[in-house]
């Protein structure tokens, strides 16, 4: 009786399936969409910041930026999507700008999840007359809204050994064996029926209610971003700076339209290489900031104080304003602050107090912790648990009226760093001088091309500290590679290097 009762819709199937999935997809939007403009009081925002990367670079993208995540930073590998930015950048032309850009954003999500449903249903159909696979492809939209990546994820969870999760396989990796299991299940017939009664189980018992938590968590975020990241954005767009710098890139820049320069690394600025500083420390970030030009620093920060320690103390002069958020469940802290930035500190520590004896005079040096310059030198250190950046301000050795930052390197009792000599004349004397702040005397042994030449004694002072050594004549040349080792008793802390000849 159910078979021919199948074989009676076999001639409206192909249109009603069609609706089942846009009637199943539509209802999972508007569960979710509605929600988030109820605890919005009807504002489009995005459960997370990060969905305002993807919009920051569509932007640029139709403003004629491709790869920019702030246009006139230069290209950045940045985003995790190369296309995403090009479909978002076609509403951005069609007149979805602004907060619209999300609402446009929600229509591609519903016709990529309704095309998938419509692509996935032969997966279920092996023939013409397979009445009953077309009937349980009906359960493949439930399903499929109800229960997501699950199967994905349980690749995670069943091989996850105790105690806190770890990332041990890509995604790519993930998905293919969740992709074979899905396949596996849906291609005997046994099996199928087994998936989907203990899918359906699942559904009743475990998602049903989880989803209602899904639903919560994606509208308090949402609200979240707008109280927080998105009201700072309007804030800032009437403050109007220069350039901003921020630590949680996303929703900030893309509401207020301002430039921008991320702290982390996202975007970068032209070829400097903030995300490699991002990751090497603020001592590596700050240095790299001394090679922008003065006038195009950031004028504003919008950071996280309790992500950026010294910083908003060091190179923040005020604060403009404080954005707090209630109830937080995604914001990276509770109180997000605009500064006024102080930059005056910078660019301080570039210059050599120490004084050659006549005629020598600088031939190279190495800003250590500043990667631009430790590329040029072939700089490196030994690894691990070694050369952590380090900064100081500390009076200026040449007047104890003023401060001067630089930023530096720490390198462990018995560990080593070593960089090659450019600049420097063949088989002529010079000196080594080494910039320090010492927290403890300590001993570098020198050696060049493996050569031992002699010992650094490095003394704590209490301040900026730069010491000579003298190189002979006979190992001092082009292309020449100095090893640095601490032998101890104390850290070595090496900010800067000179070569004098």
């Amino acid at each position: 009786m159910l078979a021919s009762l199948l074989r009676v819709f076999r001639p409206v199937d192909r249109v009603l399936f069609p609706l089942w999935a846009a009637t199943c997809t539509l209802a999972s939007a508007r569960s979710f969409y509605g929600y988030m403009l109820k605890q919005t009081g009807g504002e489009w925002s995005a459960p997370l910041d990060d969905v305002f990367i993807h919009f920051d670079y569509a932007r640029a993208t139709a403003q004629g930026h491709p790869f920019e995540w702030t246009v006139g930073n230069g290209y950045s590998s940045g985003n995790t999507s190369l296309t995403y930015p090009f479909v978002l950048a076609a509403g951005w032309l069609l007149g979805f700008t602004g907060r619209d850009l999300m609402k446009w954003a929600a229509l591609v999500a519903m016709v990529s999840v309704f095309g998938t449903l419509l692509a996935a249903r032969r997966l279920f159909v092996e023939s013409r007359d397979d009445d009953w696979g077309r009937a349980s492809s009906y359960l493949l939209p439930p399903i499929f809204l109800g229960v997501g990546a699950f199967v994905v994820q349980i690749v995670g969870v069943l091989t996850r050994p105790p105690g806190p999760p770890e990332l041990r396989f890509g995604w790519l990796f993930a998905i293919a064996v969740g992709g074979a299991i899905f396949l596996f299940l849906l291609w005997f017939r046994g099996v199928r029926i087994a998936a989907v009664a203990t899918l359906l189980l699942l559904a009743y018992d475990h998602q049903t209610p989880k989803m209602r938590d899904q639903k919560w968590f994606f509208g308090r975020a949402s609200r979240n971003i707008r109280d927080q990241h998105l009201t700072l954005g309007k804030y800032l767009k009437e403050l109007s700076p220069h350039r901003v710098l921020v630590g949680d890139a996303g929703a900030i820049l893309y509401e207020s339209e301002r430039p921008g320069l991320d702290i982390i690394g996202l975007g970068g600025y032209g070829a400097l290489p903030f995300a490699r500083a991002g990751v090497h420390g603020l001592p590596a970030t700050l240095e790299l900031l001394e090679r922008i030009p003065e006038s195009d620093r950031p004028d504003v920060l919008a950071i996280f104080p309790t992500w950026w320690g010294v910083l908003p103390l060091w190179f923040a002069s005020d604060v403009l304003r404080r954005f707090p958020v209630e109830g937080n469940v995604i914001c990276g802290g509770y109180e997000h602050v605009v500064y006024k930035a102080d930059w005056h500190l910078l660019d301080t520590g570039q210059f050599l107090r120490w004084t050659p004896p006549a005629p020598e005079h600088v031939r190279g040096e190495i800003d250590v912790a500043d990667l631009v310059s430790e590329r040029a030198n072939g700089y490196e250190f030994d690894r691990p648990e070694n050369g952590w950046a380090d900064m100081r301000i500390l009076p200026d050795p040449e007047d104890g009226r003023r401060d001067m930052f630089d930023g530096g390197r720490r390198i462990a009792v018995g560990r080593s760093e070593h960089f090659t000599l450019r600049g420097v004349a063949k088989g002529m004397r010079g000196h080594l001088v080494v910039r320090t702040a010492q927290e403890k005397d300590t001993r570098v042994r020198v050696r060049v091309d493996g050569v031992d030449v002699g010992i650094l004694d490095l003394v704590r002072t209490g301040g900026w500290n730069e010491t000579p050594f003298e190189v002979p004549a006979d190992v001092m040349g082009p292309s020449r590679r100095v090893s640095l080792t601490n032998e101890g008793p104390g850290d070595f802390v090496d900010f800067h290097v000179w070569i004098t000849q």
